[in-house]
């Protein structure tokens, strides 16, 4: 599945043609695809293993519908069963949280309100130079260049805002089940437990799914 993040605050799935934009104080969290060590390695987490019966074309030696995969030339894992994880998860990996990264925020959201009075304030003194006097315009620019450098400088120091990667527990949220295993959670902005930062939380390898539970 192909997500289009095009940091205007939507998210787009390609593949289903659809888009989405977190509402009120929502935000929506994509989430990071590390590996938890339960993942179904024999059908490399697709669900599905090929057909041995027509290796994998659909068809028998007379060319018609494989009898086992119905022409599908795929069958379910019979290890997994579909599902992509091994049956059996310990409670001590359910029960740890885990990462993502904010692609959209409601308008209510502090990140979001900043945004606009940034953006608004940009509308004023583009009005200022279109309907008044260059004076007026001028002295009107320089009061708006303050205050968008105050909000910028407020929304730097923001840690939730687009393009954050923060980390929540297993429950918090609740989880979109859209097609092509593409993992999204809305949640209230102030739900995510804190905001990781640095190089080694791209490898999104760090949390240990053999913990005991704390």
């Amino acid at each position: 599945m192909e997500v289009n993040i095009n940091n205007v605050n939507v998210v787009e799935l390609v593949n289903l043609d659809i888009s989405l934009m977190a509402i009120e104080d929502k935000i929506i969290v994509l989430h990071d695809n590390y590996k938890s060590g339960y993942e179904c390695e024999d059908c490399n987490e697709t669900g599905f293993v090929t057909c041995t019966s027509c290796d994998g074309s659909g068809l028998n030696r007379f060319d018609s519908n494989c009898t086992t995969c119905e022409g599908k030339k795929q069958l379910v894992c019979p290890v997994c069963k579909g599902q992509k994880l091994i049956i059996e998860i310990p409670q001590s990996a359910r029960t740890l949280p885990t990462t993502g990264v904010v692609v959209s925020m409601g308008p209510e959201c502090h990140a979001m309100k900043i945004t606009k009075a940034i953006s608004n304030a940009k509308l004023i003194i583009e009005m200022y130079h279109k309907f008044k006097s260059i004076t007026e315009a001028k002295e009107e620019e320089k009061i708006q260049n303050k205050n968008i450098s105050n909000w910028t400088k407020d929304l730097e120091e923001t840690p939730i805002r687009l393009g954050s990667r923060v980390i929540f527990g297993p429950h918090v949220g609740t989880f979109l089940p859209m097609k092509g295993n593409v993992k999204l959670k809305i949640m209230r902005v102030t739900e995510p437990l804190a905001v990781i930062f640095g190089k080694g939380c791209e490898s999104k390898d760090f949390i240990d799914f053999e913990s005991n539970n704390y």
